[in-house]
C-alpha cells in the first residue's frame, strides 16, 4: 500500500498562529511583520491604579493553515512602567523587578467563533533606575503549541486582559518588603483601544499525490497506522475529523462499506460520500467524536474496498471527555483584626483564589453585617485567571469600644452559577493604649517599616451658614507604615484671616484665625486611597474692623476659641491617586462648635463662624 494523506480538522497547525496572544509570534515562513502598542490600567499597592505600555512585535504570515497545530512561537514585549510606579518600588529600596504575565487572548474566526487562549510570559530581572522617569521592562514567551484552527476563512487575533504577578528585589538579591516586595495586578485595557494584532486567512492545503499510471485500484489511508486521535473535548459536545481514502492506483475504487465497531462504537459516528473513486481521485469520511459519558472512548473504522492487497483498512478512533470548565472561588473563612485604638486604623489582606480551570469573575467586593461601617474594602479583583489570585485590602477602623463584626461579602461567577462567599470580619475598639511588648518576648510583632514624608499643603475651607471662605496653607511631616499602610503626622496650618460681617451688610470685621493641632494626625494611605483624621482648636486672638481708616479691635483674645476640639477627616478625590511621592488632593466636611471668651461679640462671631458640614479641599505636593 502507498502512503497517501490523512486530513484532520482538528490538530495540526504548523503555521504562525496564535503567533502573538500577549502580543506576538514569529517563526512563520514568509511572515510579515506585525506591530502593536496597548495601554493597561494597572492597580499598584501604595501608588494606586496607573497606566502602563506594552509595545510588542512580532513575524506573522498572511495565510493559516487549516487543522494543522501550530507549534510554540516565541513572543517578545516591551512594557514602559510609569515614574509614579518607579517611585514606589524605590521607597523600600527595590534595585530590580522580575516576575512572570499571563495573558488571556481571542482568535476570531469567520463563522463568529473565538478560541480562548492564555499565554504565560517570563519577566527577566532588571534594573530599576534611580533617575526619574519611565522605564522599560522587558518580557518573551511562546504560544501554546497545539493550537489548531478549524474554520476556513478571514481571520484576526486580538489581545486581552493581562495579569502581572511581580517581585521586587533589594540590592543585596531579598524580597523587598511588602506590600511591594511580592504583588499580583489584574490590568484592564482603558476603552477606545484598537487591540487586533493581526489578520490573516484560513485556508485548505492541497496536498494530492500525483497517480502513478497503469495501476489497479489500489486504497491508501495515511490514519490507518496512526489512528484518529480526537484529544480533549468538552462533555457534552462533538468534534469531527475527516478521513481521506485515495485511489494511487488507474482502476476505479469501489468503497463497499465503511462501518465502526468496538467497544465504545455509539461514541463514534461516520458519514462518507465514498462509493466509486476514479484513479487518482480521493473520497472523505467524516468522522464524529460524541463526547458523552466520561473517560477515554475507543473504536475501530474500517473501510472496505475492491483493492486485491487490503480488502478491509481498519482505522484506531479515540478521544477522551474532558468536564466543562468551571471557575472555582476559593477564601479564607475569617479574618480577625484584634483590639486596635479607636482613630488607627490597621488593614489585612485576603487572597482570593481561583482554583478552578475557567476565569473567575468577581463581579462585587462589599462589606455589610452589624458594624460595617467599621471596615473598608478596597479590592483589585475582576477577572482572575485559572490559577490566578488577585487581593482585598480590608481597614479596621473601630468606631466604639469592644467586640466590633460585619462580612466581606464577595459575589462572582463560582461554579455553574453566580454565587457569594463571605469572609466572617472581626475586631475588637480599645480605647487605651496596651502596654509595651516584652522586647525579648519571641512573639513580638514585626517591627514596622517607616519613611518620612512631607508636604506642602494649599486650599480652602468655607466656615459658617454664609460660606464665609478661608484660605489654608501649610505643612504636614508624616511617618508611613509601608507594612499597613498607616500613617502618623505633624500637621502646621498657618495664620490665616477671614472677612465676617458683624452688622449685617453695614460693618465687615477682620477675623485673626490661628490653628493648633491637638495630638497628630493619623490615618492610612492604601492603593492609592488616603484617608486621615485631625484634630485642632481653631483660635481668633484678634478681631478687628476698619473705623476712620484705622483697624479697631473689638474681639477675640488670647482665649477666644472653639468650645470644643474640631474633628477633621479628610479622603483622597474619588476617581483620584494619591502617591507618596506625587501628593494629590482631598477633601472632606466638618463642624465647627461655637467660640467662647471672645469678649462681647462672642454670640456674633459665632452665628457667622460655627455650624455643620463645612467643606474643605486641600491640595498635598511634595514639600520643597
Amino acid at each position: 500500500m502507498n502512503s497517501t494523506e490523512f486530513k484532520s480538522t482538528t490538530p495540526r497547525l504548523r503555521h504562525a498562529i496564535a503567533a502573538a496572544i500577549l502580543l506576538g509570534a514569529g517563526g512563520a515562513a514568509s511572515a510579515d511583520e506585525v506591530n502593536l502598542s496597548l495601554k493597561y490600567s494597572c492597580p499598584f499597592p501604595l501608588i494606586g491604579t496607573h497606566v502602563i505600555t506594552a509595545n510588542v512585535a512580532s513575524d506573522m504570515p498572511a495565510e493559516m493553515g487549516l487543522g494543522v497545530e501550530t507549534g510554540a512561537f516565541p513572543i517578545d514585549v516591551d512594557t514602559s512602567v510609569p515614574n509614579d510606579a518607579r517611585v514606589g518600588l524605590k521607597l523600600v529600596g527595590s534595585a530590580t523587578i522580575e516576575g512572570t504575565a499571563i495573558t488571556t487572548n481571542q482568535v476570531k474566526l469567520s463563522d463568529g467563533s473565538a478560541l480562548q487562549i492564555q499565554v504565560p510570559l517570563n519577566v527577566p530581572q532588571s534594573p530599576i533606575p534611580d533617575t526619574a522617569g519611565e522605564f522599560f521592562v522587558p518580557a518573551s514567551g511562546a504560544t501554546p503549541a497545539d493550537l489548531v484552527l478549524n474554520v476556513a476563512g478571514p481571520a484576526s487575533i486580538s489581545v486581552g486582559a493581562l495579569q502581572l504577578n511581580m517581585i521586587a528585589r533589594t540590592a543585596n538579591g531579598a524580597i523587598a518588603p511588602a506590600p511591594i516586595g511580592q504583588f499580583t495586578s489584574n490590568c484592564t485595557q482603558p476603552a477606545g483601544q484598537a487591540n487586533t494584532l493581526h489578520s490573516f486567512v484560513v485556508v485548505e492545503g492541497s496536498t494530492d499525490p500525483e497517480p502513478e499510471p497503469d495501476l489497479p485500484a489500489d486504497i491508501d489511508v495515511a490514519a490507518e497506522a496512526a489512528g484518529v486521535n480526537f484529544g480533549n473535548v468538552q462533555f457534552g459536545t462533538t468534534k469531527q475529523q475527516t478521513v481521506t481514502v485515495a485511489n494511487v492506483g488507474d482502476l476505479d475504487l469501489l468503497v463497499n462499506n465503511v462501518s465502526i465497531t468496538g467497544a465504545d462504537a455509539g461514541s463514534f459516528t461516520a458519514s462518507s460520500n465514498c462509493s466509486t473513486v476514479a484513479g487518482g481521485a480521493s473520497c472523505d469520511i467524516t468522522v464524529t467524536f460524541i463526547a458523552e459519558g466520561e473517560g477515554t472512548k475507543n473504536a475501530v473504522l474500517t473501510i472496505a474496498s475492491n483493492d486485491e492487497d487490503e480488502p478491509a483498512i481498519e482505522v484506531a478512533l479515540t478521544g477522551s471527555i474532558t468536564e466543562i470548565p468551571l471557575a472555582e472561588i476559593e477564601v479564607q473563612e475569617s479574618a480577625d483584626f484584634g483590639e486596635t485604638l479607636l482613630g488607627t486604623p490597621t488593614a489585612q489582606t485576603i487572597t482570593i483564589s481561583n482554583t478552578g480551570d475557567a476565569a473567575l469573575d468577581v463581579k462585587s467586593v462589599t462589606v455589610a453585617g452589624a458594624n460595617a461601617g467599621d471596615f473598608t474594602a478596597n479590592s483589585s479583583c475582576s477577572i482572575v485567571a485559572a490559577g490566578a489570585s488577585c487581593n482585598v485590602v480590608v481597614n479596621f477602623a473601630p468606631a466604639a469600644e469592644g467586640a466590633r463584626s460585619a462580612e466581606l461579602v464577595i459575589v462572582s461567577n463560582n461554579g455553574k452559577e453566580d454565587s457569594t462567599a463571605t469572609v466572617a470580619l472581626s475586631g475588637v475598639g480599645k480605647v487605651e493604649v496596651e502596654e509595651p511588648t516584652d522586647p525579648t518576648d519571641p512573639t513580638d510583632p514585626v517591627d514596622p517599616i517607616l519613611i518620612d514624608i512631607a508636604f506642602d499643603l494649599a486650599g480652602l475651607t468655607h466656615v459658617g451658614p454664609k460660606g464665609n471662605e478661608l484660605s489654608l496653607v501649610g505643612r504636614i511631616d508624616s511617618k508611613l507604615d509601608l507594612l499597613s499602610g498607616n500613617f502618623t503626622a505633624d500637621l502646621v496650618l498657618n495664620n490665616t484671616t477671614a472677612h465676617i460681617p458683624v452688622i449685617d451688610r453695614f460693618l465687615n470685621a477682620t477675623a485673626h484665625v490661628e490653628f493648633v493641632s491637638v495630638g497628630q494626625a493619623t490615618g492610612s494611605l492604601v492603593d492609592g486611597k488616603l484617608t486621615a483624621n485631625s484634630k485642632t482648636l481653631i483660635k481668633l486672638p484678634k478681631v478687628t474692623v476698619k473705623l476712620f481708616g484705622l483697624n479697631v479691635k473689638i474681639g477675640g483674645g488670647d482665649k477666644c476659641q472653639t468650645s470644643q476640639v474640631v474633628d477633621i477627616n479628610l479622603t483622597s478625590v474619588e476617581g483620584e491617586n494619591f502617591g507618596p511621592a506625587s501628593g494629590g488632593n482631598v477633601e472632606g466636611l466638618y463642624d465647627l462648635p461655637k467660640l467662647q471668651n471672645c469678649g462681647l461679640l462672642t454670640s456674633v462671631l459665632s452665628s457667622f463662624m460655627a455650624g455643620p458640614n463645612n467643606p474643605i479641599a486641600l491640595t498635598l505636593s511634595p514639600a520643597q
